[in-house]
Order: structure tokens, then C-alpha cells, then sequence
């Protein structure tokens, strides 16, 4: 009997990895083929006349910039799920004011969101608090979870972050309303190779190893992340920080740290409507 269950795990972890690999070949194949075919048109368009070409040049530019921030993404994927897995991932935490950082964060996707008219909210019960973080993992981490949401959102549909402070922990909450996870697959959303592959999932793209790293760069911080399985309007996401810091003149909190619009476009870079 064991055998037989060790047999059948075997078999499902290496059908659940060739899928991966047969879907990362689609995510790098598809956006070189666009890339390809959008500098084949241009070629083309060397003897019309210049308005027509400036025309044309504007719009198949916003498409090669999507698609090569596309394959960026998916190959800074790709070595920061390697460098979690050697631990050789190098943090800079630093004290920081969380809640302006958070909001501001929640609501620069807001422009990204248009295309499907989704309501973006922010919530908080508390108006300051100093945590000892990573600034750029924290935003990686907010950044591949409100992609999720936008993609797995129906049109009209809303997203809220919110921060619910206690007495022991800060818990950061993002939850929408979109097409949620099959009670049968909630178990397995953190792991390496998992995709939710269903029909109304079929016009987002994504390798599946997003929530990966963003568990791991929860865990690095001393943080928690869960997927709480009693939502059933959509998905909630629930991270837990217990290192909140004590105010005081000797603190130095990084108020430089700026959200860098590249760097949304980058991971949002798989929304097709962005551009």
C-alpha cells in the first residue's frame, strides 16, 4: 500500500511539473512571437507614408514593451524561485512606515484596473505603524497578489487591502471578489508548480510560481501567508508581521522608498489590457 501511494504521489508531482514546464514554454514562446511579429510589421512599413508609420510605431511599441516586461518577469521569476530555494536571497529591511506605504501601493494599480472598471479599496484601523521590512519584497509581494486579483476579477468587480492591527500582529488582507479556488485546490495554491487551469481562468497567463515566491519572501521576514479557505466570495489572502517596532527618536524610517511605475508594469505585464 505504501508503495502504491509513494507510486501515485511520484506520478501526480511529475504530471503537476511537466505542466509547468509545458506552460512556462507557452509564456516565453508566446511574447517572442509577438515581439517577432510586431517587428516584421514595422519592417514592412518602411515605404508608407510617415504619418501612417507614426501611427502604426506608437501602437506595436506599447506591445514589444508589454511582452519584453513579460519575459523580465517571468525571468526574474525564475531566479529569485532558485535563490529562495539556495537561500541566497540578500534582504535590505529598514524601518518603515507601513500603512502610508501600503495604501500608496494599493492605489497605484487603480489606473491598471480600468479596463475591467474594478473598485480598488483600502482599509485600515490604524493610521501609523513602524515595521523592520524589506521595502521592495513588500511591494513584489503586494504587487503579485493584487495581480491576481485584478486577473481573477470579473468586470465591476471590487479588491480590498486592508491592515487589521492587534495587540501581537499586523495582519495585511487582500481579498476580492472574482472566481475564487476550488475547495479541492485551496491546499496546493502555494505550491512550486501550481495553476489554477480552469474555463474562465484560460484568458489570464502566468507561470504558477508567483505565489511561490511570494510565500517565500513572507517567510524571510518572519512573516506568515494564508489562503483562508473559509471565503467563498473570491479569494483572501491573509499575511501575518509580529515585528512591529517602537517609536522613538532613535529610529530611522525610510521615508526615500518610492513606487516605481516600471516596476508595476512589469508584474502586471501578463494583464493583456494593460497596454
Amino acid at each position: 500500500m505504501r508503495l502504491f501511494e509513494d507510486y501515485e504521489n511520484s506520478k501526480s508531482y511529475h504530471s503537476v511539473k511537466n505542466n509547468f514546464f509545458s506552460n512556462l514554454s507557452h509564456e516565453l514562446r508566446t511574447p517572442v512571437n509577438i515581439i517577432y511579429s510586431y517587428v516584421q510589421l514595422m519592417s514592412s512599413l518602411k515605404d508608407k507614408d510617415s504619418y501612417h508609420i507614426e501611427d502604426c510605431f506608437f501602437k506595436y511599441e506599447r506591445s514589444i514593451k508589454q511582452n519584453c516586461l513579460r519575459m523580465l518577469k517571468l525571468i526574474n521569476n525564475l531566479i529569485d524561485i532558485t535563490k529562495i530555494d539556495s537561500g541566497s536571497v540578500q534582504l535590505n529591511t529598514s524601518p518603515l512606515d507601513i500603512v502610508p506605504f501600503i495604501e500608496n501601493l494599493t492605489l497605484s494599480v487603480i489606473p491598471y484596473t480600468k479596463y475591467k472598471s474594478l473598485n480598488i479599496i483600502f482599509d485600515t484601523n490604524i493610521e501609523n505603524l513602524y515595521m523592520k521590512l524589506d521595502p521592495y519584497a513588500l511591494e513584489r509581494i503586494l504587487l503579485n497578489l493584487l495581480s491576481n486579483s485584478i486577473k481573477f476579477t470579473r468586470t465591476n468587480g471590487n479588491i480590498l487591502v486592508k491592515l487589521d492591527k492587534t495587540n501581537f500582529d499586523l495582519k495585511i488582507i487582500v481579498r476580492d471578489d472574482g472566481i475564487g479556488i476550488p475547495d479541492n485546490l485551496k491546499d496546493l495554491v502555494f505550491n512550486r508548480f501550481f495553476k489554477v487551469d480552469t474555463t474562465l481562468s484560460r484568458n489570464t497567463e502566468g507561470s504558477g510560481i508567483g505565489l511561490s515566491i511570494t510565500k517565500g519572501l513572507v517567510e524571510m521576514q518572519g512573516g506568515y501567508i494564508y489562503l483562508n479557505k473559509d471565503y467563498t466570495d473570491g479569494c483572501e489572502f491573509v499575511i501575518t508581521f509580529s515585528n512591529m517596532l517602537e517609536v522613538n527618536d532613535s529610529i530611522d524610517v525610510d521615508f526615500k522608498h518610492f513606487i516605481d511605475d516600471e516596476k508595476i508594469l512589469r508584474e502586471l505585464s501578463d494583464i493583456y489590457e494593460l497596454f
